[in-house]
């Protein structure tokens, strides 16, 4: 699961993304499945063919699903699922479990992502903390 990199808006939908990752250079939609923040699922490319998104063998072993966001009006990353959004994946990773009769196994990239900008935020506050105190010391070593 993996946020698609628009604004949450309910009018984007697959045929949106089939757009936008074709004009990225990708065949067509790249995820096989997309959920709005509605919670609507719709299918963005047939779940039985392999993405164009990622190396050729993470793609034949995956089924990619997107969350409409991640992205607000600036064009920065931000966490925008909906509790719509979340229930709907849910959902729809174990139907899809339940149907190819196999463990469910999930990456989520949504909660990736928002740890690794949790971690970079802590870093660079580390680093300007440390900028500060090298600049205080360097004053009172006057």
């Amino acid at each position: 699961m993996a946020y698609t990199d628009h604004l949450p808006d309910e009018r984007i939908d697959a045929h949106a993304v089939d757009y936008t990752d074709a004009s990225l250079g990708f065949f067509g939609c790249t995820y096989h499945y997309l959920i709005k923040p509605s919670g609507v699922i719709e299918i963005g490319r047939d779940p039985r063919t392999h993405t164009s998104r990622g190396s050729p063998a993470h793609c034949a072993l995956n089924i990619l699903i997107g969350v409409v966001g991640g992205r607000n009006e600036e064009g920065e990353r931000v966490s925008t699922i909906t509790s719509a959004q979340r229930e709907a994946a849910e959902e729809l990773m174990q139907a899809l479990a339940n149907v190819l009769q196999v463990p469910l196994e999930l990456t989520d990239a949504v909660e990736n992502r928002a740890l690794r900008e949790l971690r970079l935020k802590e870093e660079r506050a580390e680093i300007k903390m440390e900028e500060r105190l090298d600049q205080l010391e360097a004053l009172t070593a006057h």
